[in-house]
């Protein structure tokens, strides 16, 4: 894949604009870049010089060799999500991940829990009218009935202590990045794929949203500098989280206390 083709994917993956490409690499560059460069080198009109096309893998935060080897592919999403997650020097010589806590939330979808609930009426429906069938002494219509009453029970049964096994224990679920000892990290994918690092001494909280259920959860994250925090909606066991962090944070705190997690 040419170079401009990977410069236009990967802006638009991190949420950039070619204006605040533009601008972004004019704080970093001795030359100004323009929108209008940016554009030019998106269209194939001009090629970046090598110094900007440092400048762009510092900014976009991918690697060198990913702008410049032409044999990487970014429309194959899961090449593009591996570039996009790179790590750059600064963060690979801080971050410490000898403890990770796995972030997931819920991809149960309201209709997927309603389909579920409806079999499950369906399925009490058709046991309930079974025994009134044997109770009442109904005549053969009725047993008849009873019969396909049976085979519809059969078969929903199993589909409905699956679903409901699922919706208990979370296994409709997605990771979106983890706790470790130095820091939060976290995936994002609606507007631009993202992996977001958060130092811990950074966070200044972590707290319960609206939604303060035991099981799923909205967390807020405040972070020391911004303005608007981060939030994470319908996440798995969010006290639990915010318990980790804190025994993180105690942890650094005293270094004498050795605890085990």
């Amino acid at each position: 894949m040419k170079l401009y083709d990977k410069i236009r994917i990967i802006r638009k993956a991190r949420g950039f604009s070619q204006e605040t490409l533009g601008d972004s690499l004019s704080r970093i560059s001795a030359d100004g870049i323009s929108r209008q460069s940016v554009s030019d080198w998106e269209n194939g009109k001009s090629e970046p010089k090598l110094d900007n096309i440092r400048d762009l893998a510092q900014v976009l935060n991918v690697s060198f060799d990913a702008l410049l080897d032409e044999g990487i592919d970014l429309n194959d999403q899961c090449v593009l999500i591996s570039v996009l997650k790179h790590l750059d020097t600064e963060i690979k010589q801080t971050v410490n991940s000898k403890f990770r806590y796995n972030l997931r939330v819920s991809t149960l979808s309201l209709r997927s829990f309603r389909i579920t609930i409806i079999e499950a009426v369906i399925l009490i429906a058709t046991l309930l009218f079974g025994v009134l069938s044997i109770v009442c002494n109904w005549d053969e219509a009725f047993i008849c009935i009873f019969t396909i009453g049976g085979i519809i029970f059969a078969t929903l049964l199993p589909t409905v202590i699956l679903n409901l096994i699922g919706i208990y224990k979370g296994r409709e679920s997605m990771s979106v990045g983890e706790l470790n000892n130095t820091h939060l990290i976290i995936n994002t994918y609606n507007e631009a794929n993202n992996t977001v690092y958060i130092p811990l001494e950074k966070i200044e909280s972590i707290k319960l949203g609206n939604t303060k259920g035991r099981k799923y959860g909205k967390i807020i994250i405040s972070i020391i500098g911004r303005a608007k925090p981060i939030t994470i909606c319908k996440l798995i066991s969010p006290q639990k989280l915010i318990d980790i962090y804190n025994r993180l944070i105690s942890d650094e705190k005293d270094t004498d206390t050795i605890q085990i997690i």
